[in-house]
């Protein structure tokens, strides 16, 4: 079904919308927005030669600097599941650090 040039809907479900606003929620189990990859249980990027995103599962919940998906839990930035935070190199103004 074709809607004009920027409307049409396939028989296999697939929509295609040009300039589209879409309002509500919007629920993807794996796609793309933004040069961010959705897969099930992480949104990430890719920024040549390095990961960067975040995790609803596993060990690491967030991370930066990874060389691969699966070394995320020793990317120069990550976040662990417990809150253990890796910074390889960091820079601290201001504020205190306290046990």
């Amino acid at each position: 079904v074709r809607f004009g040039s920027n409307f049409a809907i396939r028989d296999d479900g697939i929509l295609f919308a040009s300039g589209a606003k879409i309002e509500g929620v919007l629920t993807a189990s794996e796609g793309f927005i933004g040069g961010w990859t959705i897969a099930s249980e992480s949104i990430h990027k890719f920024t040549s030669p390095t990961y960067t995103g975040l995790a609803s599962a596993g060990d690491t919940r967030f991370f930066a600097g990874a060389s691969s998906l699966t070394a995320t839990g020793s990317a120069p930035f990550n976040v662990k599941a417990t809150g253990e935070l890796t910074a390889s190199d960091f820079l601290l103004d201001g504020g205190m650090i306290t046990q």
